[in-house]
């Protein structure tokens, strides 16, 4: 606190100091983030990989260009979450919220603190203070940690802030952690339905409207064209046999 508390009046805790404690500590969400996005894209991009082979695997060219179409798709996704991403995080790098769920951690840590403040004075420990002695405490689901030793020490203003810093950080945390897999599933899932998605993307590519293009794409590679000619030949000579055969 003391790193960013800058030229300052006595205890007093000013909003910058607030902001700069909640930068920091919403900068740690960032690259959980981008690592959700980039293994999200990388699903999703085998999986249509996969259909795409699996229903054009006798036209290599034409799966070819629909693979490009995919992957040019979900790069121009991976752009548009990374920007939404970052405009989340410099929105919670300023506090604010009218969500009851912050004053409401701020009223329950503080008596959390308090009790074990309270707790510690009645064993009137005659520990050695410089000596941490580490209590977790429970609110609202989130596990924190104090050092019963010392934590009674601590300047009132200081307290209170490290209270709200903590309480404000698990509120933006909650509301990131919300955010980010929805921003996800909308942008790289759901867009591939709509209008302007990659369906509509593929039924408007310049191959899909030009039939002389698509047939040159869907025309049997060397090999295939090999083995389609030599099945025919044996389904040629079974039906030979057979009719020789129901001749006897």
């Amino acid at each position: 606190m003391r790193e960013n508390l800058g030229i300052t009046l006595p205890n007093f805790v000013s909003h910058q100091v607030f902001q700069s404690l909640m930068r920091k500590e919403v900068s740690r969400v960032r690259a959980p983030a981008m690592r959700l996005m980039t293994s999200s894209k990388s699903i999703l991009s085998q999986v249509l990989s996969s259909l795409c082979s699996q229903h054009f695997r006798a036209f290599p060219p034409l799966a070819t260009r629909i693979e490009e179409e995919i992957a040019q798709f979900l790069d121009e996704c991976q752009k548009t979450v990374a920007t939404r991403i970052e405009e989340v995080l410099a929105q919670e790098e300023d506090p604010f919220s009218i969500n009851t769920y912050y004053m409401d951690t701020v009223s329950k840590v503080r008596a959390a603190i308090q009790r074990i403040i309270q707790e510690e004075a009645k064993n009137n420990l005659k520990s050695d203070f410089t000596k941490p002695n580490i209590i977790n405490f429970s609110v609202n689901d989130i596990t924190g940690q104090v050092d019963a030793a010392n934590i009674g020490k601590i300047n009132g203003a200081t307290l209170d802030m490290m209270i709200n810093a903590f309480s404000y950080s698990q509120l933006a945390m909650k509301r990131v952690c919300d955010y980010f897999p929805q921003c996800i599933r909308h942008h790289f899932v759901r867009q591939m339905m709509h209008p302007d998605g990659l369906i509509a993307k593929l039924q408007a590519a310049p191959f899909a409207s030009d039939s002389d293009r698509l047939v040159e794409m869907m025309r049997e590679t060397p090999d295939v064209a090999v083995r389609r000619d030599k099945l025919v030949n044996s389904v040629q000579k079974l039906e030979q046999a057979l009719k020789v055969l129901e001749k006897l």
